[in-house]
């Protein structure tokens, strides 16, 4: 089995499943969460071509996320922008993943939930969380 390499000839990294991006999540669970947010109508872009260049969450969203445990009614209370969609890219792929405030609060309730936990310096997908975002179709395997 040959891996791929990147420009530099050493062997290509696997996306990461859960990172961090300026205190929000990335990687592929951030990106499944924010394309289901998308779906659900909860986050709603104003695109340029394939770039968000501004993201809201909807009356629905707000309710929804509340309902989860979401600390949604921070974004008032903070300077910070309140949503954003940000981006990366892996291989060549661009993916979004919900920035700014309420993509920190995402992630503070993903890791007080036990979905997400501390691994070190780095964040990994709990076991519990994996099967409960699966069973509830918010993450697909990759």
């Amino acid at each position: 089995m040959t891996r791929e390499l990147d420009r530099s000839g050493s062997p290509r990294k696997p996306r990461l499943e859960v990172g961090t991006c300026y205190g929000h999540l990335s990687g592929l669970l951030a990106d499944q969460l924010c394309q289901w947010l998308l779906a659900k109508g909860w986050i709603v872009a104003e695109r340029v071509g394939d770039h968000a260049i501004d993201a809201h969450l909807t009356l629905e969203g707000r309710q929804g996320l509340a309902t989860w445990g979401v600390a949604v009614e921070q974004l008032e209370a903070s300077r910070r922008k309140p949503v954003a969609l940000c981006h990366e890219v892996y291989l060549g792929q661009q993916y979004e993943h919900v920035g700014a405030h309420l993509g920190t609060l995402l992630r503070e309730w993903l890791e007080g939930a036990g979905i997400i936990e501390r691994n070190g310096t780095t964040l990994r997908l709990s076991d519990s969380g994996r099967q409960g975002l699966m069973d509830a179709g918010l993450l697909t395997a990759e």
